[in-house]
């Protein structure tokens, strides 16, 4: 019975073989078509994969982008509303202690405010006039700031738009005064000048607000592992980086200098000039993507960064899983050659 068995299955493996070698040119062209099947599916596929990746990318910056927008345009209007009521009582400085006072406690978002004039606007009131008022440990104080070791006039939030002419955003800074109210944290100030009656500029009205939202904010997007975002200013500083050590200290214009980095030179002027788009550049001997796009409200530039085998991890995953057919249509090629040369040779 098992000898029988035995002649069966041999019998049934010759007639495989033999059908095998009948079809063999047959098989080789699957093979072939198989292969050429594989690649196109490759091709096409780490197209798709990039794309969705992109996409998903884009995404988490518009998000973010329209969530900083948002809010920093509720800042400016709170603001805003501000300047006809100090305008029209230009006449009455000490009104303006309340309207300092009224605009911090009105808005969560804004720390302090100052309303600041020109050098002896208000003769009685000296060379230096700015109401200033400012959240402290639950309570809102104001108090007159400005003398000759706290020179407003030298400030970025006073001058700034004083020569602009216009309201501005300006670039974040540390606050490290000695009063002990706002010490080491990471500020920018909407700013906008004063008119009198004849349309000249008298002085600024300037909304401080701190950015431990925004920063949190930014360092919290990971839509990819080992993908990071930041935030740069007009100027290219980084306003947000998850190295700490160059946050406020650096420019990405600074770190393409040390790294003799062209790609990374000319990615911060196109973030700086305020574009969108995305680039595969090297950081670090590592290839990476980093897509970016503009806040519309502040000039700023954010990035999200992701290493491009992250981008392309599902691709390689299909790669891998291709492998194994891979194989089987090489071996439908090659063995009638090997069999046609064998014979020959024979």
């Amino acid at each position: 019975m098992i000898s029988k068995l035995m002649i069966m299955g041999k019998s049934g493996s010759s007639k495989i073989t033999e059908f095998y070698f009948r079809m063999k040119w047959q098989f080789c062209a699957l093979g072939v078509v198989v292969i050429v099947a594989l690649m196109l599916m490759l091709f096409f596929s780490r197209q798709s994969i990039q794309q969705n990746a992109m996409n998903e990318a884009t995404l988490t910056l518009e998000k973010m982008t329209k969530y900083a927008d948002e809010r920093m345009r509720h800042i400016e209007a709170a603001a805003d509303s501000m300047i006809p009521q100090i305008e029209s009582h230009l006449s009455q400085p000490d009104m303006m202690f309340d309207y300092s006072r009224e605009l911090v406690s009105n808005h969560p978002d804004i720390k302090g405010c100052s309303v600041s004039f020109e050098p002896y606007y208000f003769m009685e009131k000296g060379r230096y006039f700015s109401p200033y008022s400012y959240k402290n440990n639950g309570r809102i104080d104001t108090e007159q700031e400005g003398d000759d070791e706290y020179n407003y006039f030298k400030m970025d939030w006073y001058k700034v738009p004083r020569k602009l002419g216009r309201k501005c955003w300006i670039e974040p800074y540390e606050e490290t005064n000695t009063t002990g109210i706002i010490v080491h944290e990471v500020m920018t100030s909407y700013c906008q000048p004063i008119h009198d009656a004849k349309g000249k500029a008298v002085g600024v009205l300037s909304a401080d607000v701190p950015l431990e939202w925004l920063s949190s904010q930014v360092k919290s997007q990971h839509p990819m592992p080992q993908s990071y975002c930041m935030l740069l200013g007009v100027k290219g500083t980084y306003i947000v980086h998850p190295d700490n050590e160059k946050q406020l200290k650096k420019t990405i214009f600074d770190t393409a200098e040390e790294l003799a980095d062209s790609a990374l030179a000319k990615l911060g002027k196109e973030m700086t000039a305020g574009e969108t788009g995305y680039k595969s550049i090297t950081i670090d001997d590592d290839q990476r993507y980093i897509f970016y796009m503009p806040f519309h409200e502040t000039g700023w530039s954010i990035a999200l960064v992701c290493p491009d085998e992250v981008i392309l991890s599902d691709y390689y995953k299909l790669i891998y899983a291709s492998i194994p057919l891979f194989i089987i249509a090489l071996v439908l090629i090659l063995l009638p050659i090997f069999y046609r040369k064998k014979n020959d040779n024979s």
